[in-house]
């Protein structure tokens, strides 16, 4: 039985533009209602181009897709060039990104409120790829986000 000090871990591979919004909803391992984010990468292929703010590549539930993790694809003044890659390690800020350790998806709501230590919402578990804004905004990449299911 998988548990938090023993999840079931998985690793989801999507290919990500910059420029175009996407989301994928990951259904649970039988038996599993909590996740946590235990890595997020992404092997650039095409330069990241956004004058405005970066692209963004978040796991989370509707209405708070960021907050198991995310990874930005640079900054607006230096975006994520072609041939590199970008990692959550680098990113990891405890209790910024990710504003929870862990979430469960056997609530009612993705309203969270207060300041629980595991947020208890319905979920899917989501993941996002916000576009960059601004300019004419482009990239590409091949993410992997890896999730730990108990």
């Amino acid at each position: 039985m998988a548990s938090y000090a023993n999840p079931k871990t998985v690793t989801y591979t999507r290919t990500v533009a910059g420029a175009t919004t996407a989301t994928w909803s990951i259904s649970p391992p039988l038996g599993c209602t909590q996740f946590r984010v235990a890595g997020i990468s992404a092997s650039v292929t095409t330069a990241f181009v956004g004058t405005t703010t970066p692209a963004k590549l978040g796991v989370g539930v509707a209405g708070n897709v960021n907050v198991a993790g995310f990874i930005n694809f640079g900054t607006a003044a230096v975006p994520a060039p072609v041939d590199s890659a970008v990692g959550f390690s680098s990113q990891y800020i405890r209790g910024t990104n990710p504003v929870y350790g862990a979430v469960d998806l056997s609530g009612t709501s993705n309203t969270i409120s207060g300041t629980p230590s595991v947020p208890v919402v319905v979920g899917p578990a989501l993941i996002t790829l916000t576009a960059s804004t601004g300019g004419t905004p482009a990239g590409a990449a091949v993410a992997e986000i890896t999730l730990d299911w108990f």
